[in-house]
């Protein structure tokens, strides 16, 4: 798969490390998940979340 075909990205603090992505605006939107484990160690979702803030 070849990531240099998406130029549009977001992201979702309720979906930590998911990252979703278009090849176009008119395009539907397709979702990765870009994390090692799908299950965050404990307090990852504090430290995000605080980096959001």
């Amino acid at each position: 798969m070849c990531y240099r075909k998406y130029q549009y990205f977001r992201f979702d603090s309720s979906r930590p490390g998911t990252v979703f992505a278009k090849k176009a605006t008119d395009l539907p939107e397709e979702e990765f998940f870009i994390m090692l484990h799908r299950k965050l160690p404990s307090g990852m979702n504090r430290l995000i979340f605080s980096l959001i803030a």
